[in-house]
């Protein structure tokens, strides 16, 4: 799944100027960081890191929710409404000068659009960190089952939940920034290729025990939408990589995009065949559930992911704890929070974290439901809302903000922002259709599958 940025400020660190009192003295935005240096490669690169994470375990059930034909088309056509989506906030950002998803959404569709960008975006990162530690919950009671059979606490996914949480989880979630995780990020990204080529060439072996069946629908086609969906939310770390490349325009944000989702979407469609052709209808939400515990390779496999799951659940966690501080008042644009309110909003959403994680099992679902629900938001709908309302001036969806940019639209091209183009215009169409449906559909769908499951 793709990473969220955190905005959290470090206290030890010096007292910084927020955006917005930077713009208005007039400073620059690409002069508040280091110049963009990288090349199409390098950030094309860099997005697809940002694109490709523990999501990728769940695309082979999620091909077999679509239905295998239909799956692998609307997966090539998730990816293609990211490089849509991606492009048109970026064009929007630079008609507007404003490079931060946040403050753009704020400019554009006012107080309304700043707040519930802000709730999709922490439930987003909320259920992310849920689904770590189920994964976690998943993975490890398999391992102590084979290796350490006498030790009966970590073969209860409960418990296993709570001890690794408390014992490895806890600590690192007590930083205040994702600076400090700098070197043990390393190993999580180094963890995910080893993963991912393990299951690559393992499953195959188990392909003559499974019947896939190849039909065209599958029986929860907009559910499996959303796990596709949760895979390629990248839209918050946009400008990020936008900033960062060399001589940015649009013509070459687009090859960078271009670049990055093409070579996603190749890897997600070779993981998610080569997961559903050897497992067929037996596959699981988390692919490592579909191997039997006495593969090593696959155990190995097993181990890294438990390790990526804990070192990435900060990244998820900082960024859902920084809106509970704002919604609390223990953080605003002059104020940091105290070392009390600190710990009172980590232990409190950690501890909701965990207890979440241990009373719902069903990771698939909770994929569908998150990917329904936010990558449908993030996505498609809050990009297409925000190019709506800065070139067509949509009185029904938010008008622009009365003050002027928070800095000075883009002079790397000379293309015009005053009328936007017919392709931009068909594709503002495409997400709002595509996204209002995935969202409803596929959110009504997950909660009545939900509601059956228990017997409403």
């Amino acid at each position: 799944m793709a990473e969220n940025v955190d905005h959290t400020i470090d206290p030890t660190d010096e007292p910084q100027k927020s955006s917005r009192a930077l713009a208005e003295e007039g400073v620059p935005e690409t002069s508040r960081e280091e110049a963009g240096t990288s090349t199409i490669p390098e950030v094309s690169f860099n997005l697809l890191n940002c694109i490709i994470g523990s999501g990728i375990f769940g695309l082979p059930f999620a091909l077999k929710e679509a239905g295998f034909f239909v799956g692998i088309l609307f997966l090539a056509f998730v990816a293609y409404l990211t490089h849509l989506s991606l492009n048109l906030l970026v064009r929007s950002g630079r008609k507007a000068g404003i490079y931060e998803y946040g403050l753009l959404a704020e400019h554009s569709l006012g107080k309304a659009g700043f707040h519930f960008l802000n709730f999709i975006n922490w439930v987003d990162c909320f259920g992310s960190a849920i689904t770590y530690l189920m994964i976690i919950g998943d993975t490890l009671p398999v391992l102590a089952q084979v290796y350490f059979p006498h030790v009966g606490l970590f073969q209860s996914r409960a418990w296993t939940i709570v001890i690794v949480s408390l014992l490895f989880v806890l600590p690192i979630c007590f930083w205040r920034t994702p600076s400090s995780l700098a070197k043990l990020s390393i190993i999580s990204v180094i963890c995910l290729p080893i993963m991912v080529v393990i299951v690559a060439l393992r499953a195959p072996l188990y392909s003559k025990e499974h019947h896939p069946r190849y039909d065209w629908f599958g029986e929860n086609v907009f559910p499996a939408i959303g796990i596709m969906g949760f895979s390629y939310v990248t839209t918050p770390v946009a400008f990020m990589n936008y900033l960062s490349l060399a001589r940015p325009n649009s013509t070459r944000w687009s090859r960078v995009t271009g670049y990055a989702v093409s070579g996603s979407l190749f890897c997600y469609l070779l993981f998610a065949i080569v997961g559903y052709v050897s497992f067929g209808d037996q596959v699981q939400d988390n692919i490592f559930k579909s191997f039997p515990p006495t593969d090593p390779y696959i155990n190995f496999a097993r181990l890294c992911m438990v390790i990526t799951m804990v070192l990435t659940f900060p990244m998820m966690f900082y960024p859902a704890r920084s809106t509970w501080n704002v919604v609390l008042g223990f953080e605003t644009e002059t104020k940091l929070p105290t070392r009390r309110e600190h710990l009172f909003t980590t232990l409190g959403l950690f501890s909701l974290c965990v207890v979440t994680s241990v009373l719902v099992r069903d990771l698939g679902k909770t994929y569908e439901l998150i990917g329904a629900v936010c990558s449908s938001g993030l996505a498609y709908l809050m990009p297409a809302a925000i190019y709506i309302s800065l070139y067509w001036r949509s009185p029904g969806l938010g008008s622009p903000a009365e003050h002027s940019p928070l800095v000075a639209p883009s002079s790397h091209s000379t293309r015009s922002f005053t009328q936007p183009r017919w392709s931009d215009q068909v594709a503002v169409v495409v997400l709002v259709v595509f996204g209002f449906l995935a969202m409803i559909i596929g959110t009504g769908a997950t909660l009545q599958d939900i509601l059956r499951e228990h017997g409403y």
